[in-house]
């Protein structure tokens, strides 16, 4: 037979320094978690988080939405590939495909202009609805 391994006392969870002072401070713990709760909530409700509005237009699309970026002197552009959790989005454009993301004027790529999805025909049909939604 083996012989039994002595055990740390930080491997026991119960002794553990960060549980301990967990317990001793419990109120504070959990009145500090709601307040992180409730400041993240409401910062994501007047918009600047925006996570809400993703996973509302994720369910809408039935698929992770695409959504605009904008980078000082450079073309606007879409992504695809967007975090799932991230911790700000501010206000982007969401689109439920590159197609429509092209369509509003977004770009695949930020460097210059280039469209995979859309043809000439209907880039210049969408400019066109939006200049007259745009001057009524």
């Amino acid at each position: 037979m083996s012989k039994p391994t002595k055990k740390s006392k930080f491997m026991s969870t119960s002794k553990s320094p960060v549980i301990i002072w967990v317990k001793k401070h419990e109120k504070g713990c959990k009145a500090f978690l709601v307040t992180l709760g409730i400041v993240w909530l409401i910062t994501d409700l007047i918009g600047i988080g925006g996570n809400i509005r993703f996973y509302a237009k994720w369910i809408e699309c039935g698929r992770k939405p695409v959504v605009s970026a904008y980078v000082f002197k450079k073309t606007p552009h879409y992504i695809e590939n967007t975090p799932i959790l991230p911790t700000i989005r501010l206000l982007p454009d969401q689109f439920c495909s590159p197609k429509e993301a092209e369509l509003a004027g977004y770009s695949v790529n930020e460097s210059g202009y280039d469209f995979r999805y859309t043809t000439d025909e209907e880039r210049q049909r969408s400019y066109e609805l939006r200049q007259k939604s745009q001057n009524h």
